[in-house]
C-alpha cells in the first residue's frame, strides 16, 4: 500500500547530485541558487510545467533565460569570484546539458514522486485546497517585494578551467 501522506518530492531533489563538469565558473553558483530557490516547490505533474518553472526561476536569478538564442553566455557581477571566466554563465551548457539533465531526472522519478490531483482530491477538501495553493502560487510567487536574487555559494576552490 502506498502511504498517501508520504512526502512528495520537490524540484530541488532534481539538483542532486551535482554534475561532474560545468561550462563556465558561474554555472555552479546558478545551479545551487536554483536548488535553494526551488527547495519548497513540489514536483510538477507535467514536463512543460517543470520547464516553465526552471525557465522563470533561471531568468529571475540571472536576468536572462537559458533558451535565449541571441547569446551563448551571460555575465553576472555577483558571480565574479576570480578567474578567467569568473561571473560568466554558459547558456549553451544550460540549454544542451543541465536543463536536459534535470528533465531526465524528473522523468526517472516518475509519477509516483509527483503529486496527482485526483489522489489529493480524494483526501478531502483541505488537502485539495493546499495542493492547489502550492501548485498555483509557488511558481507565480517569486521573491518577496524588495528581495533581490541571492546566488548560493559556489565552489570553495577554483580549478584551472
Amino acid at each position: 500500500m502506498i502511504d498517501e501522506l508520504a512526502p512528495v518530492g520537490t524540484i530541488a531533489d532534481l539538483f542532486e547530485p551535482e554534475p561532474a563538469a560545468w561550462g563556465l565558473r558561474g554555472d555552479p553558483y546558478v545551479w545551487r541558487s536554483l536548488r535553494t530557490m526551488l527547495a519548497k516547490q513540489m514536483l510538477p505533474t507535467a514536463e512543460r510545467d517543470l520547464v516553465e518553472i526552471l525557465r522563470s526561476s533561471f531568468r529571475w536569478l540571472t536576468g536572462n533565460t537559458f533558451d535565449d538564442p541571441t547569446t551563448d553566455r551571460i555575465y553576472r557581477e555577483e558571480l565574479a569570484r576570480g578567474g578567467m571566466t569568473s561571473g560568466q554563465v554558459d547558456l549553451e551548457v544550460w540549454r544542451n546539458v543541465l536543463i536536459p539533465l534535470l528533465i531526465e531526472r524528473w522523468r526517472i522519478l516518475g509519477p509516483a514522486a509527483r503529486p496527482q490531483p485526483e489522489a489529493v482530491v480524494a483526501q478531502g477538501p483541505m488537502a485539495a485546497r493546499t495542493w492547489a495553493t502550492v501548485h498555483a502560487g509557488a511558481a507565480a510567487q517569486g521573491p518577496s517585494v524588495g528581495q533581490g536574487p541571492t546566488l548560493a555559494q559556489g565552489p570553495t576552490s577554483h580549478s584551472s578551467r
